[in-house]
């Protein structure tokens, strides 16, 4: 599989005035895959240039992908149960550094209705529907609609993508009937990847924290509820996906993803790592953190 088929207690939280806000509803059994940077070029080529990123927290691989006429310039750090999709602010991704994507993978595949059915609910305007084929794939992307008017041209934009494969994507890859039928987690996902991936440091993604506008927040919201999150005062939890602690901003100037706190497979030596203007990496024991400056 090769990287561009990738394109607490209820009651103690009452007791401190943290009620959560309920829906019911029968969502997609649904992983975070991975989360999308956007980074400039000096950001970009030091972590292209360090090792310790490329050769020992994750399995390192480049690629460029193209969206119309326009060249993505993108790099992966991948994982055993997530990965890290970095793209070059140039071309399709030009004056958008800083930028932030949350992207989920549903675990059975064929499951793009029930995503858009559900997604409507908690999102009552256009959601994009897009159908990506590959040479031996077929994956379903879907996103809120924004008009051009909603789009700003030069600064960091946040959205989340929802996503489903075909059942025949699945066969092609070597899954059998039982595990489609059952559900392909992202940690089988991520073994049929590259076994490779098992031998990395990169475990997953346990916290995330962005910042958005307020129409980013409703794209936020509205996702994270299809895909089965619960919403507290200022953070979204799910019972086996990253927890997603949101601040709203009124503009767009710094990093969308504030932090994001990964778990570690191994203990790993205490290091500090600066990625140019954007990130301060910290390693402490089986913990990363990755701080925006």
């Amino acid at each position: 599989m090769d990287a561009q088929k990738l394109i607490l207690g209820l009651g103690f939280l009452a007791t401190f005035g943290c009620e959560p806000k309920q829906f019911e509803m029968k969502v997609p059994v649904t992983d975070l895959g991975h989360i999308d940077l956007v980074l400039d070029s000096i950001d970009f080529f030091t972590i292209v240039n360090d090792k310790f990123l490329t050769e020992e927290f994750g399995l390192y691989s480049r690629d460029t992908a193209h969206y119309g006429s326009e060249a993505s310039y993108d790099l992966y750090l991948t994982g055993q149960q997530n990965f890290f999709h970095i793209s070059l602010a140039k071309g399709f991704w030009q004056d958008k550094e800083g930028s932030g994507i949350l992207v989920f993978q549903t675990r059975k595949p064929d499951m793009k209705d029930s995503l858009l059915n559900t997604w409507k609910h908690f999102f009552p305007d256009s959601i994009l529907f897009h159908e990506y084929k590959g040479s031996d794939f077929e994956l379903s992307e879907l996103m809120v609609y924004r008009s051009k008017e909603e789009k700003p041209k030069k600064q960091a934009v946040f959205f989340s993508n929802l996503t489903s494969y075909s059942q025949q994507s699945l066969k092609n890859w070597g899954f059998s009937d039982s595990s489609i039928t059952y559900g392909i987690t992202m940690r089988e996902f991520m073994e049929d990847w590259d076994p490779l991936n098992a031998e990395k440091l990169f475990k997953k993604i346990s916290r995330l924290h962005v910042q958005v506008t307020d129409l980013e927040f409703k794209d936020l919201e509205s996702a994270l509820r299809t895909v089965g999150y619960t919403e507290y005062e200022n953070s979204f939890k799910h019972n086996f996906n990253p927890e997603v602690v949101f601040e709203i901003v009124s503009e767009s100037k710094t990093s969308k993803f504030k932090q994001i706190e990964i778990e570690l497979s191994r203990p790993s030596i205490d290091r500090d790592i600066q990625i140019g203007n954007s990130y301060q990496i910290i390693v402490r024991g089986t913990k990363m953190t990755w701080l925006a400056n």
